[in-house]
């Protein structure tokens, strides 16, 4: 960076920007210039390439060239903010922002004291991100939300997947954070029309609950509190090694379901926070449209004596009416020079032509991959993808397109951050290595009677595809209770079952979400209101997985065949 740039950073990193002293600036480099110490510098800056004998420039043009930048300084802040902490998990964004291809907005609104500013918007072939702070004059919530945000074309044609994140800045004292989307300007220059509308500020909520971890009965609770009703909460012992908590909860204000996170947590008897033994998922709607978490412990941690247990969430302390408004320009074409598009038709499996890598789009934030399966009903093919370019490993994840091919195929896009330091030409080559396959099965026609149901639990072994499985079923509050589980970590669970009652066909509801590829094959369903004494379970849907297999597929760029606008 050049010295007087190197002056002008220190100054624009300061929370209340003041212009310099310019004479005093001047008298220090004047100082600077000469092989002795000064005793009372001002900023520890040095600029060793400034001659020992005169300088050729004035004074006068050395303070009007500062003039300039200084008077440049609202956009030279923006760039300037440390957005490394909440753009954590974002290195291709911070590596764009680091070689200063962010296009600066500097757009303010404010309502009721409060000021929304779009600081920087970042925008490729693959992303369109806008970096903000929200200062709320005086802090009296954790975090803030907006009931509604809308991203608009010129033609007023909604964009979708407009996401927020967020975190507090205790140096500026505000929060600041990042709007993201995966849609992308289908021209070099758009203006597209950004509303976000009723802020929120959010506090956490809690609320004791006497919960008694040594029944499998099914625990109801009034929360009447901050919109939400009711509370069920339901320990169930999977194995000698897991403990299912499973809770649902209903709201007596819809609304407060899109920003309560509820959580129940465990403390022990010192107040420590119980870990739970996995991770665990959340927000899953049951039939009755409940919120619904499941949390995994050791039972070993669950007979502790002295356990409490509490509710947590957020709630709304403070909201505002308000629309904050933005007309924003967006230019993608700093982004162009490093930019690589090219169709792709190469099988993900040799030989398999019913999953193939149709599409890579490289942009110096991301890299993309549309990966096309022919079968609608099937899960993702692995559970871990990574691209290999020149001997570096970006990890990636899965994103499962809308449904753009009816029932005929599904679409999925593998994204990878580009971080800084990854160099891409039309003469690399570049690899994916997917790991830990996975197989979906339906529609084979199996079943698994269960006889003498009661109360009691009772146990069965079968082979599924030549992998064993423990079925494990009893009767509880007149609803039948059928678990699932293998010791073999290559049966990947049950996720649908069904049986046939009075001439119809009645779906297991399932009381567990797993995720492909996590571990855990044991999975629970539950049919209400079943009176027999014994029941023949179709198996609907399962997976099978193969956590040793890797699979490498080189991808060639043709320069022939690439874009770079």
């Amino acid at each position: 960076m050049k010295p007087i740039e190197d002056v002008v950073k220190q100054q624009v990193t300061k929370e209340e920007l003041t212009y310099p002293d310019f004479d005093h600036m001047w008298a220090h480099i004047e100082a600077a210039r000469h092989p002795y110490p000064v005793s009372t510098p001002t900023q520890n800056v040095s600029f060793p390439f400034l001659p020992k004998k005169k300088a050729p420039w004035k004074k006068t043009l050395f303070i009007a060239s500062l003039s300039l930048l200084v008077a440049a300084v609202p956009v030279y802040a923006a760039i300037q903010m440390n957005w490394n902490q909440v753009l954590h998990d974002r290195s291709g964004i911070q590596s764009a922002l680091s070689q200063q291809l962010g296009q600066p907005i500097e757009q303010s609104v404010t309502h009721n004291g409060v000021t929304m500013t779009i600081h920087t918007a970042v925008v490729d072939e693959n992303r369109t991100v806008f970096l903000y702070s929200l200062d709320p004059v005086t802090r009296t919530a954790q975090h803030f939300g907006f009931l509604q945000m809308k991203l608009t074309d010129a033609q007023g044609k909604d964009i979708p997947g407009l996401t927020i994140h967020q975190q507090w800045d205790e140096n500026s004292q505000r929060f600041t954070g990042y709007l993201e989307t995966g849609w992308t300007p289908p021209s070099n220059t758009v203006s597209v029309h950004l509303s976000l509308d009723n802020l929120q500020f959010l506090q956490s909520g809690k609320q004791k609950l006497s919960l008694n971890s040594q029944t499998e009965q099914l625990q109801r609770f009034d929360i009447q509190q901050d919109g939400m009703k009711q509370m069920e909460v339901q320990f169930i012992r999977q194995s000698h090694e897991q403990t299912l908590v499973r809770s649902a909860l209903s709201f007596t204000n819809e609304e407060v379901r899109t920003w309560s996170y509820p959580q129940l947590r465990l403390y022990t008897a010192k107040g420590k926070i119980v870990q739970p033994s996995r991770s665990g998922t959340y927000g899953a709607p049951d039939e009755q449209g409940r919120y619904t978490a499941q949390d995994y412990y050791l039972p070993a941690d669950l007979q502790q004596k002295g356990l409490s247990y509490q509710l947590e969430y957020s709630r709304e302390v403070q909201r505002f009416a308000d629309s904050w408004d933005f007309d924003i320009p967006l230019d993608k074409r700093k982004m162009q020079g490093d930019t690589i598009q090219q169709p792709l038709s190469i099988p993900l499996e040799s030989g398999d032509t019913t999953i193939r890598l149709t599409h890579i789009v490289i942009s110096p934030t991301q890299i993309r991959l549309q990966l096309n399966e022919s079968n609608p009903d099937s899960v993702l093919p692995f559970a871990k993808y990574d691209l290999m370019i020149d001997g570096k490993v970006l990890t990636g994840y899965a994103e499962i397109l809308p449904d753009t091919h009816g029932d005929t195929a599904r679409s999925s896009t593998l994204i990878f951050e580009r971080p800084q330091g990854i160099e891409i030409s039309n003469r690399t080559t570049l690899m994916l290595r997917a790991q830990h396959g996975i197989v979906s099965h339906h529609g084979e026609h199996l079943s698994v009677t269960l006889p003498d149901i009661t109360a009691q639990h009772k146990s069965l072994h079968t082979m599924i595809n030549g992998l064993p499985v423990k079925w494990t079923y009893y009767r509880q509050d007149g609803h039948l209770y059928v678990q699932t589980e293998s010791n073999d970590p290559h049966f990947g669970g049950i996720s649908q079952t069904s049986m046939m009652q009075n001439g119809e066909q009645i779906l297991g509801q399932p009381l567990t979400t797993n995720v492909v590829g996590d571990g855990n094959n044991k999975s629970i369903e539950v049919y209400r209101q079943f009176t027999d004494s014994s029941a023949v379970v179709d198996i609907l849907f399962y997976t099978e997985e193969k956590p040793d297999q890797t699979v490498d597929v080189t991808i060639p760029l043709s320069a022939s065949n690439s874009t770079q606008p």
